[in-house]
């Protein structure tokens, strides 16, 4: 059975996924660019939405074990 988390994380993706959608092509490749994703130029919408959900997804993990090293410290 999934935890909370897990069930959370999951819906936040689909938001996610629905809020990206409604943007354009040359939107994506913007918040592409801000995120410090390379290699999206010749990517189509689907293929950006995945590369930025995935360097979304990156990122949190990094802030979750730098909060758990820090808790670790204390």
């Amino acid at each position: 059975m999934p935890t909370k988390k897990v069930i959370a994380l999951e819906h936040n993706k689909l938001l996610l996924n629905n809020e990206l959608s409604s943007f354009n092509i040359k939107e994506l490749k913007e918040q592409c660019k801000s995120l410090g994703i390379k290699k999206y130029f010749k990517c189509n919408k689907v293929e950006l939405i995945k590369l930025i959900e995935t360097k979304l997804e990156e990122t949190k993990q990094e802030e979750t074990k730098l909060e758990e090293t820090k808790q670790e410290e204390t």
